[in-house]
């Protein structure tokens, strides 16, 4: 099953990164932008109330082509925004950064799960947070 998913978010994700540049194009990159962010909660809150199988394979299909897209989409928001010439090193550094997180995220996590006292319960988040979407 794990490695289904793995291929499932990879395959989607690829997809992704087509079709939301193509719709970036198109719509723009701030709408595009929005509506990976908005997919990107979804498969999140999703993932929080999954119960069966199938439930995980959703939210490995919604959060791989957000996560596509947002690829897609970031470079180029960041071009718009700061210039051709200042992006690469914009975006190489944000991108470092989000490595190095990748990387230490789960070591940080995993810590704080077994300092905790009992299980971790999610709570259901205030709407108003995604008032955007």
């Amino acid at each position: 099953m794990r490695t289904e998913i793995e291929f499932r978010i990879t395959l989607i994700s690829a997809l992704g990164r087509i079709t939301m540049g193509s719709i970036s194009d198109r719509i723009g990159r701030k709408k595009t932008l929005m509506i990976n962010l908005c997919l990107q909660i979804f498969s999140w809150l999703w993932i929080m109330v999954t119960t069966q199988s199938w439930m995980i394979l959703l939210f490995a299909a919604a959060f791989g082509f957000s996560c596509g897209g947002i690829t897609a989409v970031f470079p180029a928001i960041i071009g718009d925004y700061f210039g051709r010439f200042r992006a690469a090193s914009i975006v190489g550094a944000i991108f470092t950064i989000a490595g190095s997180a990748a990387a230490i995220g789960p070591l940080v996590g995993g810590y704080i799960y077994d300092l905790a006292p009992g299980p971790w319960i999610p709570r259901p988040l205030p709407p108003h947070l995604f008032s955007k979407c």
